[in-house]
């Protein structure tokens, strides 16, 4: 996991997709960009979500760290609750059964959990 500071669009520093995987803070700015400090699985992540992302520098972290200074985002602990909401060893492919209905309206083994009917 990285950890990513980097300059975006000052006009609107918000991620272009949304929801997005990692919590991110707009921690100040400059005379035309924003600085952003976001948690990514890699720079790609970075650019996939603000692909203005300049002055990229990253570093290697074991996991999420929240201070008084980068706290957890409100929207980030909704969206862990949600998570945690449905049974977390249940592929959400199959629900569970290990199989899925194919095109030719047979039962064929999940793809997602290679029929162990759980993603873990």
């Amino acid at each position: 996991m990285l950890r990513v500071r980097f300059h975006a669009n000052i006009q609107d520093p918000r991620p272009i997709n949304w929801p997005v995987k990692h919590p991110y803070w707009v921690t100040g700015e400059g005379e035309d960009y924003a600085v952003i400090v976001s948690y990514a699985d890699d720079e790609n992540y970075i650019l996939a979500n603000w692909p203005e992302a300049s002055h990229l520098i990253s570093s290697e972290i074991d996991g999420y760290i929240f201070t008084d200074r980068f706290p957890k985002p409100k929207w980030f602990v909704e969206q862990e609750s949600k998570l945690t909401k449905r049974a977390p060893d249940k592929c959400p492919r199959c629900n569970g059964r290990g199989k899925v209905r194919s095109t030719s309206n047979s039962d064929v083994m999940c793809p997602l959990c290679k029929g162990a009917g759980t993603c873990r």
